[in-house]
């Protein structure tokens, strides 16, 4: 828990780096911690790297997260990812 805080106190000061490696060590700790797997593929998104976050958002997928942030998070991912087949299925479950 406080490592997590720690994290979105580096999300809050725009400290990408830091939150992420943070969030990575609460996934080293915890591997089905969905709170660091739903912000890391955030990071990534914004980051640039859509296909990073795919990775992530398709993750808490496996996990049974079902949430229509999430669908339309992966939505977008697929869509910067040029993968449009997979754009409009996950706009539509969202």
């Amino acid at each position: 828990q406080l490592l997590l805080g720690i994290a979105r106190i580096y999300d809050a000061l725009n400290d990408l780096e830091h939150g992420v490696a943070v969030y990575q060590r609460v996934l080293e700790l915890d591997p089905s911690n969905a709170e660091a797997i739903a912000c890391l593929a955030s990071n990534h998104f914004y980051s640039d790297q859509p296909e990073v976050a795919l990775r992530y958002y398709r993750r808490l997928v496996q996990m049974g997260v079902n949430t229509a942030e999430l669908w339309n998070n992966l939505g977008l991912c697929c869509f910067y990812a040029s993968q449009y087949d997979m754009t409009l299925n996950c706009f539509e479950r969202a």
